[in-house]
């Protein structure tokens, strides 16, 4: 199994940073067959939780209209040593294909961080993935085993907010990180 989901960090043990995501899907593929994928999207909350080294407990609600609010304190997504808030659902570890829009996000840290995430254990040196966004970046980061230091590819973008699309595919045992800006671009594949 992978546990894959939303995540956010503050880079920050003192201070909350709050990421609005709205159209959050996972789809389990059937590549390379031609019929149509099953859509794994939740119909209700998981709880949430903090991951390794974090200061200020975060939270994870659902409004009204579907859109997942989660705050989150911690050290970062980098390095050997994660920190952050996570609302996770387990996984079949197959091929999926799970997006989302980063609608805002309260960064209150140059390099916090808001996206998506599909990570082996739920412990702070798991190997995982990430694409997201945080201060005029769209970032890809992931670590390939448990106590690593992690890896990153990143792009800046020149935009007002730090609104986005991203999405991570998974085929075999091989991720892909997309991001766009608006609904209508094309999808920019980072790694």
């Amino acid at each position: 199994t992978v546990n894959a989901g939303l995540a956010v960090t503050s880079r920050s043990h003192d201070e909350l940073s709050e990421a609005v995501f709205y159209d959050y899907d996972i789809t389990r593929n059937t590549y390379p067959s031609a019929s149509p994928s099953l859509s794994l999207a939740p119909t209700m909350i998981v709880p949430s939780r903090d991951v390794g080294n974090h200061g200020l407990v975060g939270s994870s609600s659902v409004t009204s209209d579907g859109r997942y609010v989660l705050t989150g304190s911690g050290r970062d997504i980098w390095n050997n040593d994660d920190g952050f808030h996570f609302m996770k659902y387990i996984r079949p570890n197959n091929m999926f294909i799970m997006t989302a829009h980063v609608d805002s996000f309260n960064d209150v840290e140059q390099y916090a961080k808001a996206g998506i995430m599909a990570r082996t254990f739920i412990c702070n040196e798991s190997p995982m993935v990430f694409i997201g966004r945080s201060r005029g970046r769209f970032y890809m980061i992931w670590r390939e085993q448990l106590d690593h230091n992690a890896q990153e590819v990143n792009f800046v973008v020149d935009t007002e907010n730090e609104s986005g699309w991203v999405k991570l595919e998974k085929y075999g045992d091989e991720y892909s990180g997309y991001y766009k800006v608006e609904e209508e671009d094309e999808w920019v594949l980072l790694k």
